[in-house]
């Protein structure tokens, strides 16, 4: 945990400067023994701001869900999770997620990114979760640069983007946020640190061009 220690220190000496949030992502929550969930929590009681996880790549990803649910609710932490960062449309754990935030009435404390197979599904099902994100309030994250690289590796012909639904989300009323959750390593070996870049990515990607568009772009950098 010293490394944990580390970085909130780093976070409270720059709290001046510049607002840093620390969300550690938890993994396989549900299959881990007792001794390791005490060591997280013990993590999490280090002032952490949220709880992260990428749900979706474990093989029990419901029961990890609900554990995520259930220790930022013990702890009083937002949730910001890689969701379906997938080419296959059966992918689809956002549905859960949404059904634990009316559970937990965590609404507007739940942030989901990446969300890739909900392009990959059909139009009646995608626009569905859409609505129930809108009613949710769940944030939505588009990770154009990261997603492009690595998503529609495998298809032929015409391949897939990889990106979320970013304007059906515009149009749908979820505030939706553009990012970049790596630069220059194994998943996203280019990019330079700059959100202008990803705005352009986004902007292109998406095909948001007029005006209020790119306002929106612009939003999504920011606020």
């Amino acid at each position: 945990l010293s490394h944990l220690q580390a970085v909130l220190e780093v976070r409270e000496e720059l709290r001046s400067i510049i607002s840093i949030q620390v969300v550690p992502m938890f993994s396989y929550l549900s299959s881990r023994p007792k001794k390791q969930i005490d060591i997280i929590e013990e993590a999490v009681s280090f002032g952490v701001d949220g709880i992260g996880g990428a749900p979706h790549l474990s093989p029990n990803s419901m029961e990890d869900i609900d554990f995520i649910f259930q220790l930022a609710e013990k702890f009083g932490k937002f949730i910001d999770l890689h969701v379906d960062e997938q080419d296959d449309p059966s992918i689809c754990t956002i549905e859960h997620i949404i059904e634990k935030t009316k559970e937990y009435n965590y609404q507007g404390k739940v942030v989901a990114g990446h969300l890739c197979s909900l392009s990959a599904m059909n139009e009646k099902r995608a626009a569905t979760i859409i609505e129930e994100m809108a009613g949710t309030k769940i944030g939505a994250v588009t990770l154009p640069g990261a997603n492009m690289y690595l998503q529609g590796r495998h298809d032929r012909g015409v391949i897939r983007r990889g990106i979320t639904r970013v304007k059906e989300f515009l149009n749908g009323g979820v505030e939706i946020a553009t990012a970049s959750d790596n630069v220059n390593d194994p998943f996203h070996p280019f990019g330079r640190c700059d959100l202008l870049q990803i705005g352009l990515l986004t902007a292109y990607t998406a095909h948001l061009g007029s005006e209020s568009e790119l306002q929106h772009v612009m939003k999504m950098m920011t606020e």
